[in-house]
Formats: C-alpha cells, structure tokens, sequence
C-alpha cells in the first residue's frame, strides 16, 4: 500500500521552504513572517484538501 502524505508532513515542508526563504531575504519583520507562513500553511492545506488529495478521516 502506498502511503499517503500527513497534513502535517506537507505543512511542516512548506514552513521550512519559508524558513529557508526567509534566511534569504532576511530584513523582515517577524510578525510578517509569521503571518506569512500561517497563511501559507493554511492555503496549501486547503487547496489540497479541496483537491481531494487528503481524505478527512476521524
């Protein structure tokens, strides 16, 4: 059986992408940071889940 990726596998990649971004670009204020990745965390799982990618199991 193929083993399907968690929510929070996904969620934690893209926040160390953000973190690895913000390394990069590094002048900015942490609450924009913050906000930005929460953001962004909450899109991709709600894009994915919208998708149909994840399937809500109790």
């Amino acid at each position: 059986m193929k083993k399907k990726p968690r929510m929070q596998d996904m969620a934690f990649m893209s926040v160390a992408v953000l973190a690895v971004v913000a390394c990069i670009y590094f002048p900015v204020p942490t609450w924009m940071l913050i906000f930005s990745i929460m953001v962004l965390v909450v899109v991709l799982i709600g894009v994915l889940g919208n998708l149909g990618l994840f399937e809500r199991q109790p």
